[in-house]
């Protein structure tokens, strides 16, 4: 189905009223999403509804930075040079902070509470867990919680 700008501007029209930006915003940003998808089989309803909720979330095409705030696909588009990414893994100092704390706290598990940490380390689920130790998933749950109060002391 082709898509259809005067259904996307009625749909806003109703959601937005006499605000002409906020209805020019979801007419484009309802065609670039439309655009990108290359997907004909969907109605134009569905672009319209991506439109408005995206205008109405003060979303804007990405590329384009509003005048009070960025929106998050600007990140997605923008800065690919090295100098612009920010590396959000923690620092040597966190790291080393970290593997202290798990030290103290690794002393101070019980058999049952080291046998569930080991096979949680091991990428066990809870479900899993919980058979190992014979328990419900509800207490394993309870276990961790108790584990992890301590570890934030």
């Amino acid at each position: 189905m082709p898509y259809d700008v005067k259904l996307v501007e009625r749909y806003a029209r109703k959601a937005f009223g006499q605000d002409d930006e906020k209805v020019s915003r979801a007419i484009v940003l309802s065609w670039y999403y439309w655009s990108i998808a290359h997907d004909d089989s969907l109605p134009a309803t569905i672009w319209a509804r991506v439109g408005v909720r995206f205008a109405a979330a003060g979303r804007d095409l990405p590329g384009v930075q509003p005048s009070r705030k960025r929106d998050a696909l600007d990140y997605a588009t923008q800065g690919a040079g090295m100098d612009e990414v920010r590396d959000r893994r923690p620092g040597p100092d966190k790291v080393a902070q970290h593997r202290e704390d798990m030290e103290v706290l690794k002393k101070t598990l019980t058999v049952r509470e080291w046998i569930m940490f080991e096979a949680f380390r091991n990428g066990a689920t809870n479900r899993e867990v919980a058979k190992l130790l014979e328990v419900t998933p509800g207490r394993i749950s309870q276990m961790v919680t108790g584990i992890l109060r301590r570890w934030r002391r």
